[in-house]
């Protein structure tokens, strides 16, 4: 008669039951998921830190630009020397242009005249209907032009940012604050430069424009002009 032999488990030996398995499972998805969790929110601060980064960049750029022209302005005796702060807006947002005569350090084009006198114009343009993005255009006509000829498709035009909401400035002679500049004029800023120009740039970046938000950021400098007392 044959015998039946059953194999005994070794002792110390079993085998995981249901429950240990799905309890292993749990922690192991709330290994990943803090993982991921702080893996996204590190990608998130790195874009955000980059996006910070190139708005300062830009911000930088714009005004070491116009602090540099600006410094150097003046009103030569030739008529066709300008200053001109125009006080404007687009929508709900200022829009200011400014047109101003200066010596040319900023070699944009092989085909432009190096030195010389040059007219300095920076102004903000829409590109897209549905944006309160503008873009801020900077121009340069050499060499002088009188003001009546000229006219935005003539001299080289370069944009410094797509990002920007609004443009202020503010001239100051003393402690007088003014919205807008006329040296050609009979008003009180006729023949001479202001000694100051507060400059306020106000940016919002597509990224954020997407993200619904409405409320741009502010960045001010102060601009002197050595020659106003000249």
């Amino acid at each position: 008669m044959r015998k039946t032999v059953y194999a005994k488990p070794l002792r110390g030996e079993h085998g995981f039951t249901l429950i240990e398995v799905l309890i292993a499972l749990a922690i192991l998805a709330v290994i990943l998921t803090v993982l991921y969790t702080s893996y996204a929110t590190s990608v998130e601060v790195m874009q955000q830190v980059q996006e910070r980064t190139a708005t300062y960049q830009s911000v930088r750029i714009i005004t070491e630009l116009l602090s540099q022209q600006l410094s150097s302005a003046m009103l030569a005796s030739d008529q066709r020397s300008v200053f001109l702060g125009e006080d404007e807006t687009i929508g709900d947002f200022p829009a200011d242009r400014l047109t101003f005569t200066a010596p040319t350090t900023t070699l944009l084009s092989l085909n432009q005249p190096q030195g010389g006198l040059c007219t300095i114009r920076y102004f903000l343009q829409p590109f897209r209907e549905e944006s309160i993005r503008k873009s801020l255009l900077r121009q340069e006509i050499c060499p002088l032009v009188l003001l009546e000829e000229e006219s935005t498709d003539k001299g080289i035009t370069l944009e410094l940012s797509s990002d920007v909401v609004g443009w202020d400035l503010k001239y100051y002679t003393g402690e007088e604050e003014f919205d807008s500049w006329e040296a050609q004029g009979s008003g009180s800023s006729a023949g001479r430069l202001p000694q100051r120009v507060k400059v306020t740039l106000l940016l919002l970046t597509e990224k954020q424009e997407q993200a619904g938000e409405t409320t741009p950021q502010a960045f001010t400098t102060l601009i002197a002009l050595p020659l106003a007392s000249q």
